[in-house]
């Protein structure tokens, strides 16, 4: 699996976790552990997301329970085509959408 080579993620000065490449199983613990890192990060960019699969829909998923669990949200500022996809068929891209109103690219219709 080429998935771990090709992947990145980081918190921006901004405080935004930032994902690049294949959101995968191996990739998405990754994101997991950077997240439970910094409970302090509400936002992720997945703009750069070439790929994803379930089991990278499932680290999602877990990190925004375990937020709404904390009594915060945690919502998506951009994702790619891929993501968008995966979430519309998943049915999941509103749990996602960020509450304040903003233009299409940074709204809910970013996450799906």
């Amino acid at each position: 699996m080429t998935g771990a080579a090709q992947f990145e993620v980081f918190i921006d000065g901004d405080g935004v976790c930032i994902v690049r490449g294949e959101l995968d199983e191996l990739t998405g613990s990754q994101l997991e552990a950077t997240l439970r890192d910094r409970a302090d990060v509400s936002t992720i960019d997945l703009g750069e997301v070439s790929f994803v699969d379930s089991a990278g829909l499932r680290s999602l998923l877990v990190m925004r329970q375990e937020r709404a669990d904390a009594g915060a949200t945690i919502g998506v500022r951009r994702s790619s085509g891929a993501v968008r996809r995966v979430m519309r068929l998943a049915g999941v891209a509103h749990l996602f959408a960020h509450e304040e109103g903003a233009t299409s690219e940074a709204g809910p219709a970013a996450a799906g």
